[in-house]
């Protein structure tokens, strides 16, 4: 049992993204095919590999890097690929689809990873974070998430702390356009307080990144390449704050004093041990346990007693918050509401 939870961390990533490329590659409607891998085969999977191997606690093995460090090539070479086979559809609605697919790629895995190097103490292993994030137009979540999130979750300071009650649909803009904000302010804090110049501003490096991969997505196919490469980013930001709003939703810290906080602990975050969940996303559903600990590898997060417990994986959980009076209906009395007070 140990080793089929080791070779699925391996193995799931890459053969959930490859049926999405395989729609991609085969053309026509099947470039939707992304659509269908994220919410049908997904949560179905998961509910069904749950039920016959058992929610994952923990790993008694840990599973090496490999697959980690070889993801930002595959990935690289699976954006260039798509976008160019994509851009030579003549239809705009497969296009679409096809740009939906890649970007549930890039999102759902992608930006899951780039997560997990961000937090890692290499700075190669950070540069490979912030390659995958400035593939999806969003490299500003390495400044945002490390110095700002992590220190303001669950206050009304943090960005992607959904408050009790909010829904996903107001929740997501004002997400992604107080993150860039946040990510401005802290950089320029950073570039005052060390006396940099200006140019030392990491945002702007990042600006570097993303001029290269829209003119490179426009010589690849012209002003539709660029299309698909902008639409595909902004499906993943979406996906990933569906996901910031899953893991926080309604969980606040005391205000101790004016403008100070209780420290976070395992009550601030959400987690999940459902099996196909955290194999292919990187023990994402441990969260609790890397808002303690952020700069633990993957492998060796574990479920959190005290954490708040989701009783679905997170493909199920983003179907639910799309019908937010649904969502409020199964999530808001699972909530202890005392420490709001």
């Amino acid at each position: 049992m140990n080793m089929l939870r080791t070779l699925a961390h391996h193995f799931l990533p890459y053969a959930f993204s490859l049926l999405g490329l395989f729609g991609v590659y085969l053309g026509g409607s099947w470039m939707g095919v992304g659509i269908i891998v994220l919410f049908i085969i997904h949560p179905i999977l998961d509910h069904l590999f749950t039920k016959v191997f058992g929610e994952i606690q923990k790993l008694d093995h840990s599973p090496s890097n490999v697959s980690v460090y070889l993801y930002p090539l595959y990935q690289t070479i699976a954006l260039i690929w798509g976008i160019h086979l994509i851009s030579l559809e003549t239809s705009t609605t497969y296009q679409t689809f096809g740009a939906i697919s890649l970007g549930l790629i890039t999102g759902g895995f992608g930006i899951t990873l780039g997560h997990e190097l961000i937090h890692r103490p290499k700075k190669w292993e950070i540069g490979l974070g912030v390659l995958l994030l400035s593939q999806v137009s969003y490299s500003i979540f390495r400044i945002e998430h490390v110095f700002g999130h992590h220190r303001n979750v669950g206050t009304p300071k943090d960005c992607v702390s959904a408050r009790l009650g909010e829904n996903i649909y107001s929740f997501i803009p004002k997400a992604i356009l107080k993150s860039f904000f946040s990510a401005w302010e802290i950089e320029q804090s950073r570039v005052k307080i060390k006396q940099l110049s200006i140019f030392k501003n990491r945002l702007f490096h990042y600006l570097v990144f993303q001029i290269f991969w829209m003119a490179l997505f426009y010589a690849i196919g012209g002003h539709v390449g660029l299309f698909i490469f902008l639409a595909q980013s902004i499906i993943a930001v979406i996906l990933l704050e569906l996901v910031d709003y899953i893991e926080h939703y309604g969980l606040q810290r005391k205000e101790i004093s004016p403008g100070v906080y209780e420290p976070v602990t395992e009550k601030h975050s959400w987690d999940t041990n459902f099996f196909v969940t955290n194999t292919s996303l990187f023990n994402l559903g441990k969260h609790a346990h890397h808002h303690r600990q952020a700069g633990l590898p993957y492998q060796k997060l574990q479920s959190s007693e005290k954490a708040n417990q989701y009783q679905f994986g997170y493909s199920t959980a983003i179907l639910i918050t799309l019908i937010p009076p649904l969502w409020i209906k199964l999530i808001n009395p699972k909530i202890n509401t005392s420490f709001l007070k």
